[in-house]
């Protein structure tokens, strides 16, 4: 539409202004969702998961076993089992984070000792000892 056409008609400029307001709070929906799509999980919220998943396992497969039904009770005992192994692998997770922190933090204290930096030193020993916590904390 032109400018002459859009001075001409007051209904056509409403309607291109809405048209142009959908178009961009689609594409801010669409913008957002996909934010959030790949968006990763945290290891608590894996963990979390996992331990759900696995109490959920222990339900079915006790329900199975009431109800003498094999196929319910294999299904129970499978969903445990990988709730089991999401729990073991954010766990693990931790530890190869708390390693890395230990390391580095080890590196830092270290060059601060050789440098004479008491601050970079005391810093260092800091992450070093909260990537020891970190591993742990998730055994």
């Amino acid at each position: 539409m032109t400018a002459a056409e859009a001075n001409a008609d007051p209904q056509a400029i409403a309607a291109a202004s809405a048209d142009r307001h959908t178009r961009c709070t689609s594409l801010r929906a669409l913008a957002e969702s996909r934010a959030t799509e790949n968006k990763p999980m945290s290891n608590q919220a894996k963990r979390t998961d996992g331990a759900t998943e696995e109490l959920g396992g222990k339900l079915k497969k006790g329900v199975g076993a009431i109800l003498g039904d094999d196929q319910m009770r294999a299904e129970g005992e499978a969903k445990e089992l990988e709730g089991k192994g999401k729990q073991a692998a954010a766990k693990a997770a931790e530890r190869t984070k708390g390693s890395f922190e230990k390391l580095i933090g080890a590196v830092k204290n270290r060059v601060g000792n050789v440098v004479g930096d008491d601050a970079m030193a005391a810093r260092g020993r800091a992450e070093e000892l909260k990537g020891e916590a970190r591993k742990k904390a998730n055994r």
